[in-house]
């Protein structure tokens, strides 16, 4: 009888370490499928009318305007993946004093000159088995101060440039770090009136940065909630494992007990 009632014990202790298991797993599963799911759902919403400065004094500040998921995107992992193909519109906007944008645009004329030159530079180090001289990497870097040194003229009488850009991009995540990458090609304009002041390799690495940004910094705070339900239902099944183990070691104690008692 004693046995009986034992065994039937230490089948519910069993049973109820069990479900709270399950419900554990539950749990995290569904934590999990709902960072997954939010990543595809709410990867348009949360790009959409985001806003990012990308440079001070002329300020240069990159607004996604438009995200395109129309192309059969997934996502299993929000710790790893690929999005390929994705369509953005972004809207550039450069503002800033008459003398800000005149040293802007002379600044970036400068650069691109002599990014030529370091260009040349290095061909012709090549072929003579010299090393290069480095001139134009100096001249470029001496130009991309200058820009930044534009940041204490006055900031009166500003105006503002605008342009609309087509973009293709990539998002990709790897596991263990941190940040989105994205990768940027630059499909058309609604306007001309930027290339003066920015080339498109600049705009492309504002775009990144801007895209890049936005979504690690939702993903990081996506995976820190998945992360939080994730280690209470782990600790959950370390518990219910725990009270398992302690039930049945206390049943089989009395049963044993009980047969030693009926002898």
């Amino acid at each position: 009888m004693f046995a009986s009632f034992f065994s039937k014990a230490q089948n519910v202790a069993s049973s109820g370490a069990e479900a709270i298991t399950e419900a554990a797993v539950v749990a995290k599963e569904a934590a999990k499928g709902k960072a997954d799911e939010f990543t595809l759902a709410q990867l348009k919403t949360l790009l959409e009318g985001s806003r990012q400065q990308e440079w001070e004094a002329p300020d240069v500040w990159v607004e996604i305007l438009e995200v395109d998921l129309s192309h059969g995107l997934e996502v299993c992992d929000i710790n790893i993946f690929s999005l390929k193909g994705l369509h953005v519109k972004i809207r550039v906007d450069v503002t800033g004093t008459v003398p800000q944008l005149a040293g802007m645009l002379a600044a970036s004329s400068a650069e691109k000159a002599m990014g030529k030159v370091g260009v040349g530079e290095n061909l012709v180090a090549e072929k003579l088995g010299l090393r290069s001289l480095g001139l134009g990497a100096f001249a470029a870097k001496s130009a991309a101060k200058a820009k930044t040194g534009i940041a204490g003229m006055a900031a009166a009488g500003s105006e503002t440039k605008t342009a609309d850009f087509d973009l293709k991009v990539v998002l990709e995540k790897t596991l263990g770090v941190a940040e989105v990458v994205a990768k940027v090609e630059i499909l058309g304009s609604s306007s001309d009136v930027l290339k003066k002041y920015l080339s498109d390799t600049t705009i492309q690495r504002y775009a990144e940065d801007a895209l890049g940004k936005r979504v690690t910094s939702e993903l990081t705070n996506l995976h820190k909630e998945y992360l939080t339900v994730a280690r209470a239902s782990d600790a959950l099944q370390d518990k219910a494992s725990e009270l398992g183990a302690k039930v049945s070691e206390h049943v089989a104690m009395g049963m044993q007990h009980s047969r030693l008692g009926g002898r």
